[in-house]
């Protein structure tokens, strides 16, 4: 299948674990002041909703300051400790000489505050926490809040089956202009070659078909024209370039540019702008070529014109 561009005119003037550490220094004086308390926890999303143990390591405690391991739905504050928690572990006796502690907790994806209607961690954001304990629990030092998530309950699922009917398209081929104009040159009749040049309008080929099959894009112009006189084809030489367009959608083709055509050499007969090979050419590409018209010292002055035909197959 052969898809044709109209005529393009051409004028030439011819011119592992999750670590946590707590926000709040400790205080002055304190045993290890100079470290923030951080917590090391076995594991901290996909719990099983039904209860699961995880495994908490602390550093950077003051020891002898008793403080709880408890699991709240109440984020972290610099204010107050937590008035809703549950699951509880009171570490009474506090964090040991170099302010460490290990300690076993089980979590669950509902808990139940003391004298409250229960928490459901699976419906709102849930948190493992560690406060001081009733010895001094207005004391934000030792705060450190590790978020928590659990996985779903089984549930149900239910399958559909999508059908999508894919119509084969067009190669189509389109130009962004059917005029272009060589500059540079300006012939005087001093005997010198001469070169005017410019850029071809881009072309742009989408390949819809859906085959894979492969495209070619050529070009060939015609004599140039003038008052007083013509410029062979054969004259106009081009340097060719195209590009792919990544539309997002599947895999990009392949496309490349055609070859170097030389002033003298030129495209009096068919050249190749660009082409994509078979089982890559699905989509869309641009093509463009710099243009460079090589003008005989013999050449009079004036105005010159010719038509560049592109033809995609």
């Amino acid at each position: 299948m052969q898809r044709k561009r109209g005529p393009m005119r051409l004028a030439a003037v011819i011119g592992a674990s999750t670590l946590f550490a707590a926000p709040l220094a400790l205080a002055a004086g304190s045993a290890h002041a100079d470290t923030a308390p951080g917590l090391t926890v076995s594991q901290t999303v996909g719990l099983d909703p039904q209860g699961q143990q995880v495994i908490v390591h602390g550093t950077g405690f003051t020891p002898g300051q008793g403080f709880y391991v408890a699991q709240t739905a109440e984020p972290q504050s610099a204010d107050s400790y937590p008035s809703s928690y549950g699951n509880p572990q009171w570490l009474r006796g506090g964090a040991d000489e170099d302010g460490g502690f290990e300690v076993a907790i089980t979590l669950a994806g509902q808990y139940t505050p003391r004298g409250a209607d229960p928490v459901d961690c699976i419906a709102q954001q849930c948190y493992l926490a560690v406060f001081n304990d009733h010895t001094d629990i207005n004391n934000r030092a030792q705060d450190v809040w590790v978020p928590i998530s659990f996985s779903v309950p089984g549930g149900v699922s239910a399958d559909q089956e999508i059908v999508a009917e894919v119509a084969g398209g067009p190669l189509t081929l389109s130009v962004a202009g059917d005029t272009v104009v060589l500059t540079g040159s300006a012939v005087s009749g001093a005997g010198l070659n001469q070169r005017a040049s410019g850029e071809l309008n881009t072309a742009t080929v989408s390949d819809l078909r859906g085959t894979g099959a492969g495209w070619n894009l050529v070009g060939q112009v015609s004599d140039f024209a003038g008052a007083t006189g013509s410029i062979a084809a054969s004259n106009l030489g081009w340097t060719p370039s195209a590009a792919v367009v990544d539309d997002g959608l599947g895999v990009p083709g392949r496309v490349a540019p055609g070859a170097v055509v030389l002033p003298g050499q030129g495209l009096g007969s068919a050249r190749t702008l660009a082409g994509s090979p078979a089982g890559s050419s699905a989509g869309t590409f641009t093509a463009g070529a710099g243009l460079e018209l090589g003008v005989p010292a013999d050449v009079a002055p004036g105005s010159y014109a010719a038509t560049l035909t592109l033809t995609l197959s």
